[in-house]
């Protein structure tokens, strides 16, 4: 049970308390503590307020059969609210008959009311407090949802009996996006923790460096911002940042998975040529290479895939350059399709023909974070 112990908490209180974690219960020493901290996070304004995240948590709760919940006659909790992302993104395509922002941090409140100000349809109440001692009265909801809030609770099934106290008879309780570790380090506020993840973008490189001798890094980066923290753009070959071009944006900011990408990698082809290779290697931004990367075990005249016969994996691929027209036509045929919900991994595959490809087995040497649940994985 000790994964309730954030691993954003300091060396010493993570030995201090090691063991004494049961039923996902703190101790109350280390409940107190994480309650201050709590109080005393500092929100900013909130950024992530594009139409990705919009219909990428529709998805989920379309997936649940939410969709057809009465939101208008219902009286919604977004418990743990933080400055108002959740909230932000439901009102986008829905109104609840009175939706209550729930935090026990007095900064998160003040910016979650700047955000949403007022919105139309929708009663709107804020409620500071720790919500495992709530006043509210019982069976006040229709629906209780927050977005990565579990792990911030002292005592979870004390949070679970107050949300079925608050919950009416038939309510539903819904908790989405636990944290990844990125969110651990910078939700932590820890400035070395911060470093510390942000240094991850020089050992991909490195990595790279080392297990590939003599290779030629171009680096494609379309996020929001063009600067990468701690020079890791200057340690490539070369640099290209898409986050601003209107069609990367556009597919970045979609929600179909792998279109950004797609479009990311069609727009950086012209950067490409200026790194001639005889053979090219794509590997994704939160991956690096370790020891059990072989070099052997690539064809260097075919397409090299991890993957069954339908799918492939886009974290790591590699063609010769005789092949970059047949991957710039995958790519661009992929495109239609990917409106149609298939992904990356599938699309490609459909039209690289099987003659072409060359099957890895076994470990091909890279690990990492899949960005959307921050697990660990190891090819």
């Amino acid at each position: 049970m000790e994964s309730l112990l954030n691993t954003a908490f300091p060396k010493k209180v993570l030995e201090q308390y090691s063991g004494q974690i049961h039923d996902y219960i703190l101790p109350k020493g280390l409940g107190e503590f994480v309650t201050r901290r709590n109080v005393s996070l500092k929100t900013v304004p909130e950024v992530r307020l594009q139409e990705v995240f919009t219909g990428e948590i529709w998805k989920k709760l379309d997936s649940l059969g939410l969709r057809q919940f009465d939101w208008q006659n219902s009286k919604v909790l977004d418990v743990a609210c933080g400055g108002g992302f959740l909230s932000y993104h439901l009102l986008k395509r829905a109104h609840a008959a009175e939706l209550t922002l729930n935090d026990i941090s007095p900064t998160a409140i003040e910016e979650a009311k700047k955000l949403l100000g007022t919105a139309d349809k929708t009663k709107m109440n804020f409620y500071l407090g720790d919500i495992l001692n709530s006043t509210l009265p019982p069976e006040s909801f229709d629906m209780i949802i927050g977005n990565s809030f579990m792990h911030h609770f002292y005592d979870v099934p004390k949070a679970v009996r107050e949300f079925q106290r608050l919950l009416k008879p038939g309510g539903i309780f819904v908790t989405l996006h636990e944290p990844t570790p990125a969110a651990v380090a910078y939700e932590s506020g820890n400035i070395l923790l911060v470093a510390l993840y942000a240094l991850r973008g020089k050992k991909y490189i490195e990595s790279i460096r080392k297990m590939v001798p003599g290779s030629k890094i171009l680096l494609v980066e379309a996020g929001l911002k063009s600067l990468l923290p701690l020079g890791v753009s200057a340690l490539a070959d070369e640099y290209f940042y898409a986050g601003d071009n209107f069609l990367v944006r556009r597919a970045c900011d979609s929600i179909f998975k792998g279109l950004g990408e797609a479009v990311s990698l069609l727009a950086a082809l012209k950067y490409l040529k200026k790194i001639p290779a005889d053979f090219y290697f794509k590997i994704s931004g939160r991956y690096f290479l370790n020891e059990n990367y072989d070099g052997q075990k690539w064809d260097l005249q075919k397409f090299n895939i991890l993957g069954t016969g339908k799918l492939m994996s886009t974290r790591l691929y590699g063609f010769p350059a005789k092949m970059t027209l047949l991957w710039q036509m995958a790519l661009l045929l992929s495109l239609p399709l990917m409106f149609f919900n298939r992904s990356l991994e599938y699309t490609m595959r459909l039209f690289i023909p099987q003659k072409s490809v060359h099957y890895l087995t076994g470990k091909i040497g890279i690990a990492g974070f899949v960005a959307s649940n921050g697990m660990v994985i190891d090819e």
